[in-house]
């Protein structure tokens, strides 16, 4: 097998690779993107000229590998890579060692390791990366308990995080507070309780949230009033039970938000009150609704109302009557876009 001196991409995932086919794809200098996602790498032997090779990488993927001894080696040795997927790792102690690198801690800016275990070890590994800008730690089989918070090196840096898919509480969230700059968070499905809003009014996060995911947990009328308090939020991703609503004394002027651009309503059943509060948010320019069920004409029936600021309307997988639908191309012809997916 010759080799590939101006290959720059390479993606093998779950491939069943041999020495000559891996040291002809390796050896090129040029390489930058390589996902060998799922790759046994057990009975495969390591031709030592390629541990000379330089190893730096924009985006590196090796979720879900397994290596011997010899190619662990390799992977230890002055590793740098700029994006770096480590999701659902076999043996913890092998992503140790990859993670206590450096040079990793000196280049990556994207780390996602998903699907893994939060022990003590993984969690001091990943405090010591200095130039960390997005952290991916959605559905991990285990999350530490809440009397460990240590502190980030990249503290500072970090723009956005995704907690997604995992349980979570108000005591483990603590360690949000030591972020700064953290623009992007993405809480969904974490089996939340009532109140944990709270937990993400501090003058930090209030002032630098531009994006919030929450969809998928319970959700109160005191948990609603703190977060259109969190002053530069550009868009909002929510699942609400109308019992929100219902609660509240102004049911038409809550949304104050000062920068909401994009709303995205998710596996919420879209009713009168639900739906003309919404629909009338001040500067609005995106509504998409995700899994959602619009009542039966619920659309028809406020056929007069006049949504000022919106451009686009997005249904994805949205159970809505054909009468409504007629209303949406009415508002196609008043030049709003409508997509329905």
């Amino acid at each position: 097998v010759k080799k590939n001196k101006y290959l720059n991409s390479l993606k093998m995932n779950s491939s069943c690779l041999n020495q000559k086919v891996f040291k002809s794809m390796i050896c090129s200098d040029l390489l930058i993107d390589l996902s060998l996602r799922a790759v046994d790498f057990t009975e495969i032997k390591v031709d030592k000229d390629c541990f000379d090779r330089k190893k730096t990488f924009q985006f590196l993927d090796l979720s879900e590998c397994k290596f011997n001894d010899e190619f662990l080696d390799y992977f230890l040795t002055d590793l740098k890579a700029k994006k770096l997927n480590l999701e659902y790792f076999p043996d913890f102690q092998h992503l140790i060692k990859i993670l206590d690198q450096e040079s990793l801690h000196l280049s990556t800016e994207f780390l996602s390791l998903s699907g893994n275990s939060l022990y003590v070890d993984l969690y001091i590994s990943v405090s010591r990366f200095k130039v960390l800008k997005r952290l991916k730690l959605s559905h991990m089989n285990y999350m530490i308990c809440n009397d460990f918070h240590p502190k980030f090196a990249f503290k500072h840096q970090l723009n956005a995080i995704d907690l997604s898919k995992n349980r979570l509480n108000k005591d483990s969230m603590i360690f949000l507070h030591q972020f700064n700059n953290l623009k992007e968070l993405n809480l969904s499905n974490c089996n939340l309780e009532t109140g944990y809003m709270e937990i993400l009014f501090t003058e930090h996060l209030s002032n630098s949230l531009v994006e919030l995911n929450i969809s998928g947990n319970s959700f109160v009328s005191s948990d609603f009033f703190k977060i259109v308090y969190l002053k530069n939020l550009i868009r909002l991703t929510v699942s609400f039970d109308n019992q929100v609503f219902l609660n509240l004394e102004d049911k038409y002027d809550i949304w104050k938000f000062k920068k909401l651009r994009t709303l995205i309503l998710v596996q919420t059943n879209i009713e009168d009150l639900l739906y003309k509060s919404v629909m009338t948010i001040k500067d609005i320019k995106i509504i998409e609704f995700q899994n959602c069920k619009f009542e039966d004409d619920v659309l028809s029936k406020n056929n007069n109302l006049n949504p000022i600021s919106v451009e686009n309307i997005i249904l994805i997988n949205t159970k809505i009557s054909n009468d409504d639908i007629n209303v949406l191309r009415k508002f196609k012809i008043n030049g709003i876009n409508v997509s329905i997916k």
